[in-house]
């Protein structure tokens, strides 16, 4: 099985939920979460680009992707694919992980991206994720067992 999990980018949510669930992170942790491979290290260019994060436990392979504002479109595209290939839908788990993106995430990928000031960037990001540290831990939890 692959686990894809998949933000805008590709570089803050995902990543902190493929850590979670690979057990590379098990509590909130602002310097663990700045350290992660991968944090903050995507661009424009590698959106839509499959980033192999990992293999968890039980031997299925997670992946981050950053897929802009399509994760519905991407999610329905993949598992097409996986069809038409015979590779089987239940083999093949996307989590769009927008929903958990709020004002602080939002404003730190302004400061990272556009303003080209990540160190206030990163801090507003991981205080947003620190909001929402609970909630996705609790989904990555459930989609790992």
């Amino acid at each position: 099985m692959k686990v894809i999990y998949a933000d805008y980018w590709g570089s803050y949510i995902s990543v902190v939920a493929a850590s979670i669930h690979l057990g590379l992170i098990i509590e909130y942790n602002y310097d663990k979460l700045i350290n992660l491979q991968e944090f903050c290290d995507r661009n424009c260019k590698e959106q839509g680009r499959l980033i192999f994060f990992g293999t968890d436990k039980k031997g299925r392979k997670v992946y981050i992707l950053g897929v802009k504002k399509s994760g519905k479109i991407v999610e329905r595209a993949l598992k097409g694919i996986s069809e038409i290939y015979d590779i089987g839908k239940d083999n093949l788990y996307f989590i769009d992980l927008s929903n958990y993106k709020n004002i602080y995430i939002k404003a730190g990928e302004f400061f990272c991206k556009k303003m080209n000031c990540k160190s206030i960037g990163q801090k507003l990001i991981i205080y947003g994720i620190k909001k929402n540290f609970t909630e996705l831990k609790k989904l990555i939890l459930k989609i790992r067992e």
